[in-house]
């Protein structure tokens, strides 16, 4: 899969990175959905997972996107959407679950 939208932001663990791609040059011709613009890659840059089921959490907005990606000291890794809501993301399957409003 090839992914050509600007990064935001990304965090690596492991031999892992995980991507965030800038949900506004996103497109309806795009290779990648609004909901699932955080990916994570191995070490030889083939995609591991695509975060998934944000969507279905109730949180999501119709325009939202993930804009940031952090690892925290805990070792969870989190990301947060346009409209201020936080997710917990599973490391080894990108499951999305919905963690808090952060604005």
């Amino acid at each position: 899969m090839k992914i050509v939208e600007p990064t935001i932001k990304s965090v690596s663990f492991s031999r892992f990175k995980v991507a965030v791609y800038d949900g506004y040059y996103i497109s309806n011709e795009s290779n990648i959905q609004k909901s699932e613009n955080v990916i994570c890659y191995d070490e030889n840059n083939d995609v591991m997972w695509k975060i998934h089921d944000a969507k279905e959490s109730g949180y999501w907005l119709e325009r939202d996107y993930f804009v940031g990606v952090a690892l925290h000291k805990n070792g969870d890794l989190g990301a947060t959407t346009r409209s201020g809501h936080a997710f917990r993301v599973d490391k080894q399957t990108g499951k999305a679950t919905y963690s808090e409003f952060m604005k």
